[in-house]
């Protein structure tokens, strides 16, 4: 399992390459875990609600890693969309 960077996200998510390519393969053969730290920072990035809920949809389909659910509870609090 590779563990994915709050920087490799945000490279991703604006499709900039090498990143995409090699975190969709990676995706695509199961091989990422997201801890919610990680997507509690990028949810501090949404600008709009459907940033929002495409993020989430990426947590809620990879495999997870949690810290009890407090720093993801923390990041949707903290979120410009609110």
């Amino acid at each position: 399992m590779i563990l994915v960077d709050t920087s490799v996200w945000i490279e991703f998510f604006r499709v900039k390459e090498p990143f995409f390519s090699e975190l969709k393969d990676l995706i695509e053969s199961s091989e990422v875990v997201v801890h919610e730290v990680v997507f509690g920072e990028l949810l501090q990035g949404c600008r709009s609600k459907t940033e929002l809920s495409f993020i989430l949809d990426y947590w809620d389909n990879l495999n997870t890693l949690t810290s009890e659910g407090s720093f993801l509870a923390a990041g949707k609090l903290l979120t410009k969309t609110n």
